[in-house]
């Protein structure tokens, strides 16, 4: 397996870096157990052989954005994969509200926000009018899944910290998990916080001083804006591991319906052995609804997550009807857009 081509101190680091992403070098060091020294040549060397990425997401509910949704369907199995990955590279970055999406030979799946209720209808017009003009739509509509913030909780988002402790046989207590709270306001940032935040978005991998040259703002003025994001909630960062390297096979997308009577208020063992799971990195949930996001080393691990969630649903008799699936191999699979947030985060900064 990939993952054993890092040494023990390696992948100590690896998950310490995702576990943590907002702690500094020196602080993840000690929590681990290491010399600073040991963690910065373990995470240089990381870095280098392509194991992680930062992010920086911007929490646009705070920011006046007011839904989450999740686009996925069925392709064109006839259409050359190399011909239709073009255009959907092209599509995704020039009329999507995606910020990320991953698609095979036959099927896609993407995560988008909206600033309203209209701007999703236009662009979801706007999608299914090019992809069906093109002919790389199997069947007639995409399928949505609408979780409006006020409404809904975000349970994980790309929380791979608990996933790589499993898998790396880490001792250590099970690691916390941050959810997105539900609500939407307005929040009022001056115009050089504007640039700074777009900027700390746009550029994660900077640091303060490098960013500070590159917008050219005072070094002060950077850290000053990023602590005042953080304390507000403004802004959240994560570490992405590279799956394929790691040595996991499947992802994997479900949506649930659930019955009319089975608020959240009443599912709360369901969501709880949702969140204790580590194999599901992205869950958000409303009343009538849930979306998450999986990923496995293979087949029957995958298997045997899903029969254990959905043998707990039965039981409670929460769904509506089977969660639609879809399930992607790693190996082969392509990353359409990953985590890019920057043209939302100008679009609700006006900038």
């Amino acid at each position: 397996m990939a993952e054993g081509e890092l040494s023990r101190t390696e992948r100590l680091a690896l998950w310490g870096l995702v576990q943590f992403p907002e702690m500094t070098d020196k602080t993840i060091a000690e929590k681990l157990d290491l010399k600073p020294s040991t963690l910065s040549q373990a995470k240089k060397r990381l870095l280098e052989r392509g194991y992680y990425s930062t992010v920086r997401v911007p929490m646009l509910h705070l920011l006046g954005y007011e839904l989450l949704y999740l686009v996925s369907g069925r392709l064109n199995p006839l259409v050359p994969f190399e011909t239709r990955l073009a255009v959907d590279m092209e599509l995704n970055g020039r009329i999507g509200e995606n910020v990320y999406a991953v698609t095979d030979h036959s099927q896609a799946v993407s995560i988008a926000l909206s600033k309203s209720f209209v701007d999703f209808q236009i662009n979801k017009e706007n999608i299914e009018m090019a992809y069906s003009q093109l002919g790389l739509m199997e069947g007639r509509s995409f399928s949505y899944a609408l979780f409006p913030f006020k409404i809904s909780r975000i349970f994980k988002y790309f929380e791979f910290g608990p996933l790589l402790r499993q898998i790396f046989d880490i001792d250590t207590a099970d690691p916390s998990i941050h959810s997105i709270a539900p609500g939407s306001r307005n929040a009022r940032l001056t115009k050089v916080e504007k640039k700074v935040y777009y900027g700390l978005v746009k550029h994660p991998e900077l640091s303060d001083a490098k960013l500070s040259s590159l917008l050219k703002v005072s070094r002060n003025t950077v850290a000053k804006c990023r602590k005042k994001f953080a304390q507000e909630g403004l802004m959240k960062t994560i570490r992405i591991p590279d799956l394929k390297k790691i040595g996991f096979e499947i992802f994997a997308y479900s949506h649930a319906k659930f019955n009319p009577g089975t608020p959240l208020s009443t599912r709360e063992k369901g969501i709880d052995l949702v969140k204790k799971e580590p194999s599901f990195v992205f869950v958000v949930s409303s009343n009538m609804e849930s979306a998450q996001l999986a990923v496995a080393r293979n087949f029957e691990e995958y298997q045997r997550v899903r029969s254990e969630l959905i043998r707990f649903y039965r039981k409670h008799d929460f769904l509506m009807h089977e969660p639609e699936m879809l399930l992607f191999s790693i190996p082969t699979m392509r990353i359409l857009k990953n985590h890019d947030y920057s043209s939302l985060v100008k679009k609700a900064l006006g900038i």
